[in-house]
């Protein structure tokens, strides 16, 4: 593995856009009964996941964007602080990956760039 310098911190970025991923295709569904805790048991009202306006998700879609280029910038920059990148290799990567991620995203009716994330796909689908 490659880079260390931020001690791979960089990782937590994916985390939370994983997170937020799920919590827009979470947004006004119900938690699958194989899923349910005793608590759910006990109280049904609680198997509803919170409920977002479509501002909101697509504030999340752009939140996304944004995370995920600063993950671009923190590993890229981690692989030329530990040397495995020079800077020209660094730049070279960083162009790419931006463009990679500008060509998966969308630029929304207020000018912002988002990751638009399948609302109709089960956050539990993994797990189904």
């Amino acid at each position: 593995m490659s880079g260390g310098t931020f001690d791979y911190w960089q990782n937590n970025i994916e985390y939370i856009v994983d997170r937020i991923k799920e919590a827009i295709q979470e947004s006004g569904k119900e938690v699958p009964e194989k899923f349910w805790d005793d608590f759910m048991r006990k109280y049904p009202e609680e198997r509803m996941c919170q409920t977002f306006y479509e501002k909101t998700l697509r504030r999340f879609e752009e939140g996304i964007y944004i995370l995920k280029k600063a993950y671009i910038y923190a590993q890229r920059i981690d692989w030329l602080l530990a040397h495995d990148d020079g800077e020209e290799s660094f730049e070279e990567r960083l162009s790419e990956e931006l463009a990679a991620l500008d060509k998966e995203s969308e630029v929304g009716e207020n000018g912002e760039r988002f990751i638009p994330i399948d609302r109709n796909v089960s956050p539990w689908a993994d797990n189904e």
